[in-house]
């Protein structure tokens, strides 16, 4: 069995307080000895760390884990050694860009070290799970919380429950400090994963792989079955119609064999900035604002048997299906929601606790995200979408209105509807949004974002034509569990022939589903793929045009499905 490595990197330089790194370090390998897997977790400690010696036992380890301990500064950078034994610090951009080179097959950094959070942070754009510290630790905090940690790993555990153990345990020894660590889960990856020998596989470019190896349970020795989602969009996705969209508001999927299973996960710049606190943008669309598709699934499969297959059916065991809570705020841009700009919830879940700060400048002024923002509006709640109105904030700033009760202003007129005022035709607003929401592992997450956006004083003219819309080979059901889905297919492989094909997978909502699949082939014979867990994305927008009776025309016409 293939060990399961931690690179345990040790750094105290001379003229800092003096730290107990060789009783951490101790502690770490006396809980792990104990642990039931104490033959797969393996710890390489490297002492009197210098800069360039990440470099070196990163590539020369290759491990699964990387564990700092040692000195953090109050500006986020980790205290390591200079070729005098001196303090050189090192930033978290050269800490990211450090992970983004050499991340092989690294799934979790722990810096165990005082206000580590904020290198976290950075590192964790590139890596799965990193822990952090968001305030200066004690000694005795930090050993107990490592310690207890790897224990967990060590039983299998996954990392989240590794990390709640480790915090449980400072709660145990009566040590106030289970807040200071923070375990940061990079966007889209699973709270439920545990640490896996990584192996690397190659594979072609239009399949999502992350350099893990996604090779399928064989039934039969003589076939090679793989199962993968697909990367890029088809000619089919539906964004704009003609208006395409922006790259960073493209969603794809990725997948990664985690533990014997094939998790599959929606992806964006846009949803990354959004749940990591901006900045965003208002977003001038006409129907959607991403360009997107169901997920697609990549089969291959080789045979090397001595007679033909037939397939004739896949089979989708769904052991669950359920909505997936957590909601995708968007802010439209529309020069036509005069003096207002519009909050949209493109998922399926509550937005709650909703308080919007902002400040308001001409379109010509700079701004920044320091400035102080003088004007609130709270909402309790969003399902779909929510106005906000930004007339009492536009008075305040001197503005005066031609028709103050705006009941007589001409909707097809581009005349502005202010008689005087610091501000031209279009201001922008900037600030921050606070809401809370739920997501399928957390509960009362809540989240700051940063925005800008434009907002209209006056009518510009008419308007954009409807949308198209799109359908799909199966479509899963929402909070059930337990079913199948046959879908008829009709694939000839000969002897030694290969062949590759895709079945693409819709749900009336965005929604996670847990499934495994079965191809059909012969009299009865079959090959079945690992569980698959799919998190799968459909914008609310999507949805609305897609039951109108326009939407419903548009696709008639387009002709969409492949």
């Amino acid at each position: 069995m293939e060990n399961i490595a931690t690179l345990f990197l040790a750094a105290n330089p001379v003229g800092t307080s003096q730290l107990a790194l060789d009783e951490e370090i101790r502690e770490i390998t006396q809980k792990i000895r104990m642990a039931d897997g104490r033959d797969v977790l393996q710890v390489i400690s490297v002492w009197a760390v210098r800069a360039d010696d990440l470099l070196q036992y990163l590539n020369q380890h290759r491990p699964q884990i990387v564990h700092f301990s040692g000195h953090g500064s109050k500006d986020g950078e980790l205290i390591l050694l200079d070729n005098q034994g001196k303090p050189k610090a090192v930033s978290p951009v050269a800490l990211k860009a450090l992970f983004t080179t050499l991340k092989d097959n690294i799934q979790v950094v722990v810096l165990n070290a005082c206000y580590s959070r904020i290198q976290g942070e950075a590192i964790n754009e590139v890596i799965d799970f990193v822990v952090g510290m968001n305030k200066a630790i004690g000694d005795r905090a930090a050993i107990i919380f490592a310690a207890s940690f790897y224990r967990a790993l060590g039983f299998n555990r996954t990392v989240q429950e590794a990390f709640e153990q480790a915090q449980t345990a400072l709660l145990l020894e009566g040590i106030p400090e289970d807040t200071t660590p923070e375990l940061l889960i990079r966007e889209g990856v699973s709270p439920n994963r545990r640490v896996n020998v990584a192996k690397m596989v190659g594979e072609d470019s239009h399949s999502s792989t992350d350099g893990r190896g996604l090779n399928s349970g064989i039934n039969d020795p003589d076939v090679m079955f793989n199962l993968s989602v697909v990367d890029d969009h088809s000619e089919n996705a539906i964004s704009n119609y003609w208006r395409s969209a922006p790259t960073n508001r493209s969603l794809t999927y990725r997948s990664e064999m985690i533990s014997d299973e094939i998790h599959i996960w929606p992806e964006s710049d846009y949803l990354s900035a959004l749940y990591k606190g901006g900045p965003i943008s208002g977003m001038e669309y006409w129907y959607t604002p991403f360009s997107w598709e169901f997920p697609e699934l990549d089969i291959k499969i080789v045979n090397n048997r001595a007679k033909t297959m037939f397939f004739t059916n896949a089979k989708f065991r769904i052991v669950e299906s359920k909505v997936n809570p957590q909601p995708i705020l968007v802010i439209e841009r529309n020069l036509y929601n005069l003096l207002h700009f519009r909050l949209v919830n493109e998922g399926w879940g509550h937005i709650r606790d909703c308080i919007v700060k902002f400040n308001i400048k001409d379109l010509e002024e700079s701004f920044s995200f320091t400035d102080p923002l003088p004007f609130i509006i709270s909402k309790d709640g969003i399902d779909s979408e929510y106005n906000i109105d930004i007339t009492n904030a536009l008075g305040q700033l001197g503005v005066k209105f031609r028709d103050p009760a705006h009941t007589n202003i001409n909707y097809g007129s581009s005349e502005p509807v202010i008689d005087s005022g610091p501000f031209g035709r279009v201001v922008q607003v900037y600030g921050t949004i606070r809401f809370k929401f739920d997501t399928v592992a957390e509960k009362d997450r809540e989240v700051t974002v940063k925005f800008s956006t434009h907002v209209s004083l006056f009518y510009p003219g008419p308007g954009a034509p409807a949308p198209p819309t799109y359908l799909y080979e199966v479509m899963f059901r929402l909070d059930e569990s337990n079913y199948e889905l046959d879908v008829p297919i009709s694939q000839v492989l000969k002897s030694g022939e290969a062949d590759r094909f895709k079945l693409k997978i819709g749900a009336p909502k965005s929604s996670v589903h847990q499934f495994q699949l079965t191809l059909m082939y012969g009299s009865g014979q079959a090959i079945t793929s690992p569980m698959v867990n799919l998190s799968l994305l459909l914008p609310r927008s999507q949805v609305r045009y897609i039951s109108s009776n326009e939407g419903r025309r548009m696709f008639d016409q387009l002709n969409w499905l492949e």
